[in-house]
């Protein structure tokens, strides 16, 4: 595990910051980046401060959990800590950065394999929302993982 300082106040440092995250994920090069709400929370953050910050975006394939949570198990609970559990993997320091991308990074493989095996089983259902997902799926067994990278500070 990596954490990524603010190194000062303000825009500069802030911009600083995103440059050291997009650095340190380009030199990992995972083949995609994981996180669970990552298109309705996460992502527009950063995409926006990454822009403020003159900082180039991130080019690897995005996977949203919670995309894939969704076509697997429809409308409900699909919270984080709730799909994890159905996995028993238990939380940890819940809606912490380290916390959440451990929690997601453990529950994937189930996550994946829950999804397949209904598409295996022939669930139209879910065939047909695959088709159409905000998500994106790569095979985990070939997937260089990248190792979570928190930012801390007072500009988090």
């Amino acid at each position: 595990v990596r954490t990524l300082e603010v190194t000062g106040e303000g825009d500069a440092a802030e911009a600083d910051l995103l440059r050291r995250f997009v650095a340190t994920v380009q030199a990992a090069d995972p083949d995609v980046i994981e996180n669970h709400n990552l298109h309705g929370f996460d992502l527009p953050f950063l995409a926006h401060a990454l822009q403020q910050g003159g900082v180039a975006p991130l080019t690897q394939p995005i996977l949203d959990t919670l995309g894939l949570a969704r076509d697997v198990y429809g409308v409900g609970n699909n919270k984080l800590e709730a799909v994890a559990a159905g996995f028993g993997v238990k939380p940890q320091d819940a809606h912490r950065a380290l916390g959440d991308a451990m929690m997601t990074a453990q529950m994937l493989p189930g996550l994946v394999a829950e999804w397949e095996r209904r598409v295996a089983a022939g669930n139209h259902e879910i065939s047909r929302q695959a088709s159409s997902s905000s998500w994106i799926y790569t095979s985990p067994a070939s997937a260089r993982v990248l190792c979570p990278i928190t930012l801390s500070g007072e500009h988090q």
